[in-house]
């Protein structure tokens, strides 16, 4: 932690030194929440298919995932699914990230395990704050 003066007051900084899991196909779109995770002190990786974000499972585990739900090898239910039922990963938080907006998509993606479900088009500072409300409702807990 560091600590930075404002005026006579001082504020406590905690650095963020959490791994996320970026997947999605579109890499504007990996891009652009890489950025704006990095500014806020998150450590990021992105992958825009199922199979290279497997591999990297396989040697490394994110503190968190950001998945959209739509890619040409795979569902991203399918890998949401696969997270949630493997022991080792299980207990990784999920934030969906998809165009498809409808109340039974937003459903399935929860029911399957996501801790969150923002739709496309979105803010990129209101998902670094949905981020930081995960991993601060994971620390209480």
């Amino acid at each position: 932690m560091t600590q930075s003066g404002i005026g006579s007051e001082k504020r406590v900084v905690k650095k963020m030194n959490k791994l996320i899991a970026i997947i999605d196909n579109e890499p504007d779109i990996v891009e652009l929440i890489s950025l704006h995770l990095k500014k806020s002190c998150f450590k990021v990786k992105g992958f825009f298919d199922a199979e290279s974000f497997y591999r990297f499972l396989d040697e490394e585990i994110a503190d968190l995932i950001i998945l959209d739900l739509m890619y040409p090898d795979t569902g991203g239910l399918d890998i949401c699914k696969y997270i949630k039922k493997e022991d080792k990963y299980s207990s990784i938080p999920v934030i969906i990230l998809s165009v498809k907006a409808n109340e039974t998509d937003k459903i399935l993606g929860l029911e399957f395990g996501a801790d969150d479900y923002i739709t496309k088009l979105f803010s990129p500072r209101e998902l670094v704050a949905r981020v930081k409300i995960v991993f601060r409702k994971r620390q209480k807990a």
